[in-house]
């Protein structure tokens, strides 16, 4: 599916997940789009445990074990995915997943703190990290638009000033 039907499925979705379609329209949308922008491909496929959840992986600091962060793996090709799951001790399998879909989930994700979008075929260590942070500023920032401005008050000067 082009990016486009994808972003105007999230578009027509949005009631559902109590998203009101403004703020989807003027605030998700455009960060979802800008980062999809950033991305080699329109799908992705990603392994998922045989219940539907998505597999993450727990990546440590290599100096500093006690820093960690979960994250997940979205590949550009199936076999990739594949030979992740493989690897994978969970009984999972593949599929794939609209790029517009893998973002939004993020944002909602709040146990995950990364997707890494792997383009390049066999090559885990080359990826586009989009840090779920990064993703909820970009929103926060359109729905600072959305915000009526703040009326300032003028500050009365009393009659007996003088």
């Amino acid at each position: 599916m082009k990016l486009e039907q994808q972003f105007k499925l999230l578009l027509d979705e949005a009631p559902r997940y109590g998203v009101p379609t403004l703020v989807m329209q003027q605030a998700v949308i455009p960060a979802l789009k800008q980062l999809a922008g950033q991305l080699g491909h329109a799908n992705y496929y990603v392994v998922q445990t045989e219940v539907g959840d998505w597999i993450m992986t727990v990546l440590q600091h290599k100096e500093k074990p006690q820093l960690e962060k979960k994250v997940i793996y979205a590949f550009a090709s199936r076999e990739d995915a594949a030979k992740f799951s493989e690897s994978n001790e969970q009984i999972s399998q593949v599929v794939k997943v609209p790029v517009a879909n893998l973002l939004f989930e993020l944002f909602a994700l709040e146990r995950v703190d990364s997707i890494i979008f792997i383009d390049a075929p066999s090559n885990r260590k080359q990826g586009k990290e989009i840090p779920r942070p990064a993703l909820q500023a970009m929103i926060q920032e359109g729905l600072k638009k959305l915000q009526p401005p703040r009326q300032v008050r003028s500050r009365e000067i009393p009659p007996d000033i003088a």
